[in-house]
């Protein structure tokens, strides 16, 4: 190209671009004024508001919370202050499959308790019992005690009895201060589980003590109540380091195989 100095279309630009021209050569001025390729910074990216997540997070949270609440308020035991001494003679829910004592203990293995209506254990223990012909009741301090051991019983601590006089009927101790909580908790039904074995050593053996228990009687029914009643033995066992006669070891496991086998007396 030849020509005066000045402002020309750009040989190589975009349209519009201008490029200077000085008599001989193109220049590297442009106008408008090219960037360098280093300034030219990108858009900011948009960034999306999280409030609408967070606020769908929090209702999630507090749906989930609450169901959790609900459940367990459903399910759960009652708060205390609603806690009260319940009806015993309530109906069985559930009925073994035969009529032995062999049937009746299948039964208790099998057995799984469940809260009830009211989220109390009464019902399940009550079925339970009724697996073995026999039936709860509060304990009545105007009826008189046909067995005598137990005016000497700590009342404020024993939950319930089994009397070999009236063999129909597991009392629980009015008395007890474990009442009425214990309603709503599933040691209601270990703890009837522990006076059924007392009646069912009562009948093979002709006494709640035999020979084989060894003098650790309580010990030996807790095992049995675990080994074929379907009992709990974490719920039954003490606490460890604390001597009672209720303790559970090797030896009352032994004496309770041996009475289920039909054999009462120490050899």
């Amino acid at each position: 190209m030849t020509g005066e100095p000045g402002w020309y279309p750009s040989v190589d630009g975009p349209p519009g671009e201008l490029q200077w021209w000085d008599g001989s050569s193109w220049t590297g001025e442009y106008f408008p004024v090219r960037r360098p390729q280093a300034e030219l910074r990108p858009t900011p990216p948009r960034h999306r508001s999280r409030t609408p997540q967070l606020v769908a997070f929090a209702i999630i949270a507090v749906l989930t919370w609450g169901g959790l609440t609900w459940w367990k308020a459903s399910t759960g035991p009652p708060p205390l202050h609603e806690q009260s001494l319940l009806p015993l003679d309530v109906p069985a829910s559930a009925a073994p499959a035969g009529s032995t004592l062999e049937d009746a203990e299948e039964f208790a293995r099998a057995f799984e308790s469940e809260r009830d209506e009211n989220r109390s254990y009464v019902s399940s223990a009550a079925t339970l019992a009724d697996a073995f012909g026999s039936t709860l009741v509060w304990y009545d301090p105007q009826e008189p005690r046909l067995c005598s051991h137990h005016d000497d019983i700590d009342r404020a601590n024993v939950t319930a009895w089994y009397c070999s006089l009236t063999p129909h009927l597991i009392t629980l101790n009015t008395d007890s201060h474990h009442y009425p909580e214990l309603l709503y908790s599933a040691e209601l039904v270990d703890t009837v589980a522990h006076e059924l074995a007392h009646k069912i050593i009562d009948e093979r053996c002709g006494d709640t003590e035999p020979g084989v228990a060894l003098g650790i009687a309580e010990g030996v029914t807790n095992s049995y109540a675990v080994l074929y009643l379907g009992a709990s033995r974490d719920r039954l066992q003490p606490p460890s380091g604390y001597e009672s006669e209720y303790t559970m070891t090797d030896a009352t496991d032994r004496a309770a195989a041996s009475i289920h086998s039909g054999i009462c007396e120490a050899e």
